[in-house]
């Protein structure tokens, strides 16, 4: 063993891509904390530290929630510098609308999920990954999800549902999905 800070009694670190204590798990999810965006209604950067509540964008272990606040926001991903953005979790308010654009692709790992209340837009491609150890739902929508021609939809290692839409909630599928064969049931309702 060359790093003696990581071992079975070390503290587990959130957010450094490291099994701090050994436990078979990278950050731990009692980690995982919420960078809400807190940036103008529209036109706002991504990369701009100052548009987030914890002063930086979301890193690969936070929840990104937008318009959770009821606030309602247009926040479009459309750059190739985000391509391939990782992160555990997004959470989607009411009055929100999130546009994953041609230049941009996100993966979400570690267990987490879509939560939609709002409106998600899939110009180009969203994978959740990891999530069969955590029993969570990869999609939980209450809102509207457009998957547009272009736009995919790709869920592997599934927990309990791959997704769950509610009465309220819209799926149109336009682009291509592809939901893993490990759960039991892939998409439910109600």
């Amino acid at each position: 063993d060359y790093y003696s800070m990581i071992n079975p009694s070390a503290e587990e670190l959130p957010c450094d891509a490291i099994d701090n204590n050994c436990d078979g798990i990278i950050d731990d999810p009692a980690f995982v904390v919420a960078n809400a965006w807190i940036g103008p209604d529209t036109l706002g950067f991504w990369q701009d530290s100052s548009n987030w509540s914890l002063g930086y964008p979301p890193r690969p272990c936070e929840i990104m929630e937008i318009g959770m606040d009821n606030s309602t926001v247009h926040l479009e991903l459309d750059s190739p510098q985000y391509s391939n953005t990782t992160l555990r979790s997004i959470k989607i308010g009411q009055n929100a609308t999130v546009v994953i654009k041609q230049n941009a692709s996100i993966t979400l790992k570690g267990g987490g999920q879509i939560e939609n209340y709002g409106h998600l837009s899939i110009e180009n491609y969203i994978s959740i990954q990891d999530q069969d150890s955590t029993g969570q739902i990869a999609i939980y929508n209450e809102g509207r999800i457009d998957l547009l021609p272009n736009g995919g939809l790709g869920i592997d290692g599934l927990g309990i549902h791959g997704i769950h839409n509610k009465p309220s909630g819209e799926i149109f599928l336009n682009g291509w999905a592809f939901i893993g064969s490990n759960a039991p049931y892939q998409i439910t309702s109600g």
